[in-house]
């Protein structure tokens, strides 16, 4: 039966060993994860990670591949026609023609996706405000900046007001007034109860707006969780840099500290102390001081390192290969 049935709650979205080869190169391999109704998650990681595979697979666009892959409890791709009214989608690169205005270009895709025209004659205006178009309704789409075609691909996936948005890279092409105005849209969108599955490598950006993220490194899912389990699962939350003076000599004592990782020197007259994961930075901090300035090392300055995400993502998934015609 294609239909989940379950006493329990059913998360909107279940993917369950998914797996997709193009010929010999392995795209997908047992990707397992799930985003829950209202959740704003983010897909993550390189080019040739399998971002857009599995994008296109939850879509439907995909039909050939392994594993269960469910959507608001409808199996996919059997259900593919009845999962279709559940969900949006952005692609990586959007594509209108070029002589309709952005109006006609809403109307027609509304249409398309059987709304009639009085809720088409209140949703258009609307919408192309929302997104920013508002004045460039009545314009040919040819003569739009990548932007403004980026906006109008957006504003497409507003129309049928879904359960769940698929965004690959929304972000592209928008410059950085753009991408904090469509930032606030999707939280804006996802409070209202959207579910939101979206990918970027404008990682700085989007951070805040994630409440999880699903890191793919050679089409394996390698962390799924919260910003804050990743930096500590990563070491990145337990470093701090300690600036001195004087002549740095480790003293024995240092290894009975209990918690410290290392203390190694970074760069001239400075330190970087790493706490192991679990223990008590602050405590660790607070003996292996003592220790260095009851050798008579003057502490000139203490502060605590923090890793952008982009970079500790950098390094989780540094190793990836991207492979032409994979993403």
């Amino acid at each position: 039966m294609n239909r989940e049935t379950n006493t329990g709650v059913e998360p909107l979205v279940v993917v369950a060993g998914m797996s997709k080869n193009f010929g010999g190169l392995v795209a997908l391999d047992e990707v397992t994860f799930a985003l829950g109704a209202g959740e704003i998650v983010g897909l993550i990681g390189p080019n040739g990670a399998g971002k857009t595979t599995t994008m296109r697979i939850l879509t439907g666009m995909e039909t050939v591949f392994k594993g269960r892959v469910t959507i608001a409890g409808l199996a996919q791709p059997e259900l593919r026609e009845d999962i279709l009214s559940q969900i949006a989608y952005l692609p990586q690169d959007v594509a209108f023609a070029p002589w309709r205005t952005a109006a006609e270009t809403l109307d027609l895709l509304g249409r398309l996706s059987g709304l009639d025209a009085s809720q088409l004659r209140i949703k258009t205006p609307e919408i192309l405000g929302a997104v920013g178009l508002g004045d460039k309704a009545a314009v040919r789409v040819g003569t739009y900046s990548r932007g403004m075609k980026q906006r109008l691909g957006m504003a497409q996936t507003m129309l049928t007001n879904p359960r769940l948005m698929i965004l690959d890279e929304p972000f592209n092409h928008l410059d950085p007034a753009g991408r904090q105005h469509l930032k606030q849209l999707l939280i804006d969108i996802n409070q209202k109860g959207t579910a939101i599955l979206f990918s970027s490598h404008i990682l700085a950006d989007v951070e805040e707006m994630m409440q999880r993220l699903v890191v793919l490194r050679r089409g394996q899912v390698v962390f799924d969780g919260t910003i804050d389990a990743l930096k500590a699962k990563s070491g990145e939350a337990n470093r701090v840099e300690i600036g001195y003076s004087g002549v740095f000599l480790p003293p024995n004592e240092l290894t009975l500290v209990e918690g410290l990782e290392s203390l190694q020197l970074s760069a001239p007259n400075t330190l970087v102390l790493c706490a192991s994961v679990g223990a008590d930075l602050d405590v660790v901090l607070t003996r292996a001081l003592d220790l260095l300035i009851a050798r008579g090392l003057l502490v000139r300055h203490v502060k605590r390192i923090v890793a952008s995400l982009e970079s500790i993502v950098g390094r989780m998934t540094e190793d990836t290969v991207a492979e032409e015609g994979v993403a």
